[in-house]
């Protein structure tokens, strides 16, 4: 005869003498719950890219995927997440360039969005060859209410000079990861 375990909900947590990592509560599983990685495709541009939109793809690795709407993305549960960006910047000739300012922001909000931290570099390119630099930013969010906290990429190129850039499966994505409980 099995032993019972009663959870604070009252359900039983053993019936048949085995015990389901669904038997848990998800914060004491273990290991990400949620994780998921995006991806945005080339886009060229100069300045500001407001929202990073695109054709998405995407990559569901475990748990409810993220979902998008126009560059705006909603997170499936709450909770605390981590959201990375990596954005590569490049060009497709061999002409000097030099740009003192290259950025991804991930922004958090609703109908209006904070700036948030940002990965930023220099782009310098002496003229020889195709250049390319990768720009990296993570963001820890805590996601207590799914209706009212979302996030948005955005990047910046400073001055008038347009770069190609990708967030591509082989040159970077947005990633997002549920990391435990709010």
């Amino acid at each position: 005869m099995p032993t019972l375990i009663s959870g604070s909900t009252g359900v039983n947590k053993i019936t048949d003498g085995t015990i389901a990592v669904a038997d848990f509560a998800s914060g004491a599983r273990g290991g990400t719950t949620n994780m998921s990685k995006w991806y945005a495709g080339n886009w060229s541009a100069s300045g500001e890219v407001a929202t990073v939109d695109g054709s998405w793809t995407n990559e569901l690795y475990s748990g409810s995927n993220m979902s998008e709407v126009g560059g705006v993305f909603s997170f499936p549960e709450t909770g605390i997440w981590e959201v990375s960006a990596t954005v590569s910047f490049y060009k497709t000739d061999t002409s000097a360039l030099a740009i003192e300012n290259i950025s991804v922001h991930i922004q958090v909000g609703n109908s209006s969005f904070d700036d948030g931290p940002s990965g930023q570099s220099a782009f310098n390119s002496p003229g020889n060859d195709w250049w390319r630099n990768q720009v990296h930013v993570t963001r820890i969010i805590d996601v207590t209410n799914i209706s009212t906290v979302k996030v948005k990429f955005r990047t910046y190129i400073y001055g008038s000079t347009a770069l190609y850039q990708a967030a591509e499966s082989s040159s970077g994505g947005f990633s997002f990861k549920r990391l435990g409980d709010t």
